[in-house]
């Protein structure tokens, strides 16, 4: 066990120094204000309520873990990526020990534990922050394992209901847990082998065996009739699936039957790995073809060899059991696979594999079992070594986004997504290049016209964002957001009637819009409208009271009624919504400047130019604040 945990650690060690990514981080951490309240009660209650639409689906004591994090590392990354890199060796021992109770082979469950631990495809799964529902919801998926072994090897009421505990907080990590049930059926089979107990009684057929074993988890089964159409319902009204129309079942079946082969593939291939796969527009008839054929031979060979070797239909249909609620029948987001996906299916191919090689070995002599665990020696290690590579990748967005892109293709999410975190670091030529890669790549998405005029916007082609703008706003005419973000581009391109027009369309299609408020009244307050500006300030923080913008700029029309104390206030507010909007800590290191605070301001102009290395209030306001004092001298 100490030996998988010091592998395991050499392996992911290194994110202890890894930031936050852009991709779902924000959900779960930096734009988490919950979360962000470290572990309260408040926190607990909201983690089993509201915290279910910001992930579409019930996953409590995945957030309870991370408002625990922030109690124990405030916004330190290295700490998330430290619970992350504890919980899957957690996991691993876990495996360990419960496949050697199960079956009571050492060696085999030792490798089983080691490639869970090192493999490659699960780097994804504990270097993503955001991930962390795959070791949550796999800590009790294994401990509910074991002790439904304990249930089996001496039935009562407590056993069985301390495994139904166990199965709940699975399903509280992550609703793939609704696939546990299926898989106690298969270790029914093997290794608890229970259908050979039942056929030396009075139970008659085979089939009446598998109905009486499924009878004895019939509590399981009504837990997932509830779970499974509730977590369906949940994605479907915040419009995550995409529907019928726009991806046919026939696309869906063949996505899904070469997404199994290519999962398989990479278990024994693992190169070429990164955050998103995209969702294929269609695929070569040759593919699915092949890949059934796969999965067909595979199910055969195991069927076939069930009598002699019993646990290679139960590894593999653990295999396609378990991957069934992400296999892409329902399609989630833009991918068509994921790594982490594989966290808990992949356990089923490694005993396939471990325990067919051991009992080949045993079978062919002392030699040859020295061999096998010798190449599974040599395999663990390879397979380490490419772990190690796999998580330098999980840096920061530069890193896997730019490694994403060599190794995929035709991947607009990516050049999306790679373009923000250039803007984010000012690099806004780079950031429009891969946004104009995506408009090319996916044409007729209006998002991404819009994230083309935000940039050019930013670089101060107001023209060029103009005319991006209007192609989204052909898509999307009832936009409020488009409407809005256009008529902010033709205010600064000096058409101010057009602008006002704009602004006045985004309000009457969505009159309870942050943003369309807020950029009216940036609109009104430069036109001199002072208390009309305010106005609509106060109507974006009504609706989004945590607008940080909105607060800044009411703050800054406060300013100039002379009420200092309020704007002080909305800029202390603004920076509590938004920790890393740079324009509040400028404006604030002003005031302290005006004051003769010096350090003060040195402190916020600092700090705003950590975030924003061209925000010009602190660029002009720095060199004043470390100005030395002047002295006089009185005789």
């Amino acid at each position: 066990m100490l030996l998988i945990a010091a592998v395991t650690l050499a392996v992911y060690s290194q994110t202890r120094d890894f930031g936050f990514i852009s991709y779902d981080d924000p959900i779960y951490t930096t734009g988490n204000q919950m979360v962000q309240g470290g572990f309260t009660l408040d926190g607990i209650v909201w983690a089993f309520t509201e915290a279910t639409a910001h992930t579409n689906y019930w996953a409590p004591l995945t957030w309870i873990s991370f408002l625990i994090d922030h109690e124990l590392y405030g916004m330190d990354p290295g700490g998330f990526h430290l619970t992350n890199m504890l919980l899957h060796i957690v996991n691993a021992v876990l495996l360990f020990t419960t496949f050697r109770y199960l079956t009571g082979r050492l060696w085999e469950s030792f490798f089983l534990a080691f490639f869970f631990a090192v493999h490659p495809l699960h780097v994804e799964s504990v270097a993503w922050i955001s991930e962390r529902k795959d070791m949550v919801s796999t800590l009790f998926w294994i401990l509910t394992i074991r002790a439904y072994a304990h249930y089996v090897r001496q039935p009562n009421f407590w056993r069985y209901g301390a495994m139904f505990f166990l199965f709940l907080c699975c399903l509280m990590g992550k609703p793939m847990g609704v696939t546990l049930p299926f898989v106690l059926l298969l270790m029914d089979y093997w290794p608890l082998d229970r259908y050979a107990r039942y056929r030396s009684g009075a139970a008659g057929l085979p089939w009446r065996h598998l109905i009486r074993l499924a009878w004895e988890k019939g509590p399981l089964f009504l837990v997932i009739a509830v779970v499974v159409p509730l977590t369906y319902y949940t994605q479907h009204a915040e419009g995550a699936l995409p529907s019928y129309a726009d991806i046919s079942i026939l696309q869906r079946l063949e996505t899904s039957l070469v997404g199994y082969a290519v999962y398989i593939l990479k278990t024994f291939w693992p190169l070429n790995l990164g955050i998103l796969y995209p969702y294929p527009e269609s695929l070569p008839l040759w593919q699915p073809l092949a890949a059934a054929a796969l999965l067909i031979a595979i199910t055969g060979f195991s069927l076939k060899k069930a009598g002699r070797f019993p646990y290679l239909p139960v590894g593999w249909f653990w295999y396609l059991g378990t991957l069934v609620p992400v296999a892409g029948l329902v399609v989630i987001g833009p991918h068509a696979i994921a790594d982490r996906y594989t966290y808990i299916p992949l356990i089923g191919v490694f005993f396939m594999v471990l325990w067919g090689v051991g009992d080949l070995a045993a079978a062919a002599g002392t030699q040859w079992k020295k061999a096998a665990w010798g190449m599974a020696c040599l395999s663990v290690l390879t397979a380490a070594a490419l772990a190690h590579r796999q998580v330098g990748f999980w840096k920061n967005d530069l890193t896997i986004y730019t490694h994403t892109l060599r190794v995929t293709e035709k991947n607009w999410p990516i050049h999306l997504n790679l373009g923000a975190a250039y803007r984010k670091i000012g690099a806004d030529m780079q950031a429009l290049g891969h946004y104009r890669e995506a408009v090319r790549l996916k044409p007729g998405q209006p998002e991404l016209h819009i994230s083309v005029g935000d940039v050019l916007i930013a670089m101060g082609r107001t023209a060029a964002a103009i005319a991006n703008y209007n192609d989204a706003l052909k898509v999307l005419p009832e936009s409020a957001d488009i409407h809005t973000a256009l008529a902010v581009a033709l205010d600064q391109h000096g058409e101010a009637d057009q602008a006002r027009y704009h602004f006045i369309e985004a309000l009457a299609i969505d009159a309870e819009s942050a943003d369309a408020h807020h950029g009216m009244g940036v609109f009104l307050f430069n036109q001199g409208q002072v208390e009309r500006a305010m106005a609509h300030y106060r109507s974006a923080l009504r609706v989004d009271p945590e607008h940080a913008p909105a607060h800044t700029n009411l703050g800054i029309a406060l300013l100039s009624k002379g009420a200092i104390a309020q704007a002080r206030g909305h800029f202390q507010a603004a920076i509590i919504a938004d920790p890393e909007y740079a324009d509040p800590h400028a404006i604030i290191g002003v005031l302290h400047l005006e004051k003769g605070d010096r350090a003060a301001a040195r402190q916020h102009f600092k700090k705003a130019l950590a975030i924003d290395p061209s925000n010009r209030r602190a660029m002009k306001g720095l060199p004043l604040a470390e100005e030395p004092l002047k002295t006089t001298q009185k005789n």
